[in-house]
C-alpha cells in the first residue's frame, strides 16, 4: 500500500484511494478536512466523499507549513474545520 507524503511530523496514514490523490494525476473527488491544534503541533486530516482518509499528517504549528501541506489539495477541499481549545 502506498503512503501519504511525509513532509514533517510523526503521523502518517496510508493513501487508500489513489485516484483521489492529487500527485497521481487522476481525477479527485471533493475533500473535507479537519485540523486538530495542540500546543506545539497540529494534526491535519483530509477525507474523501466516501469518508476514506486521503491524507493525515502531524506537523509543527507553523502557518506556512500547514498551508504548504494543504496546497496540493486546495482546489478539492470543500470544507475544513479547526478544533482547538485552551485550558479546558
Amino acid at each position: 500500500m502506498e503512503k501519504a507524503p511525509r513532509l514533517s511530523g510523526t503521523v502518517e496514514r496510508p493513501v487508500k484511494n489513489l485516484s483521489a490523490f492529487p500527485t497521481q494525476g487522476r481525477a479527485m473527488t471533493k475533500l473535507y478536512g479537519g485540523i486538530d491544534v495542540h500546543g506545539n503541533t497540529s494534526v491535519i486530516v483530509l477525507v474523501d466523499e466516501q469518508e476514506q482518509v486521503v491524507y493525515e499528517q502531524r506537523t509543527p504549528n507553523d502557518v506556512s507549513n500547514i498551508l504548504f501541506q494543504l496546497h496540493p489539495f486546495q482546489p478539492h477541499i470543500h470544507g475544513l474545520v479547526v478544533e482547538s481549545t485552551y485550558n479546558w
